[in-house]
């Protein structure tokens, strides 16, 4: 079966990617191969490998992302205490804060090649 493109950019591969997200290829994978004759373009083994391959990386990418939705859940919890904290009578974020724009100043200065973040933080 001659190839009609390379695998990386190919239709099957597309396709592939879908039925693993829609969870349409929970089988083996011969059973996967035989769904869609793009498949069928390319030798089985070289489709079983890359099979493996990209649902072995769709599952990272899902690890990840349950990680990351994670960490954004407990940085919201700080977030929170922060607002509810009431010492500070006008509490400003960082990204609308002096301090940030201080900070780009001296990055843009070249201080911090020279400078520990203690000291920079003093400036």
């Amino acid at each position: 079966m001659p190839k009609k493109n390379t695998w990386k950019n190919s239709k099957a591969k597309k396709l592939l990617y879908a039925n693993i997200i829609e969870g349409q290829a929970n089988m083996q994978p011969w059973q996967v191969y035989m769904l869609h004759p793009e498949y069928q373009e390319y030798p089985f083994q070289s489709f079983s490998a890359n099979f493996k391959k990209l649902k072995d990386t769709i599952e990272k990418n899902h690890a990840r992302m349950v990680a990351d939705c994670a960490a954004f859940k407990e940085d919201l919890k700080y977030l929170s205490l922060k607002k509810d904290d009431t010492s500070d009578p006008n509490p400003k974020p960082w990204h609308h804060s002096e301090a940030k724009d201080f900070l780009k100043q001296d990055i843009k200065e070249g201080k911090h090649k020279n400078m520990a973040p203690k000291d920079l933080h003093k400036t």
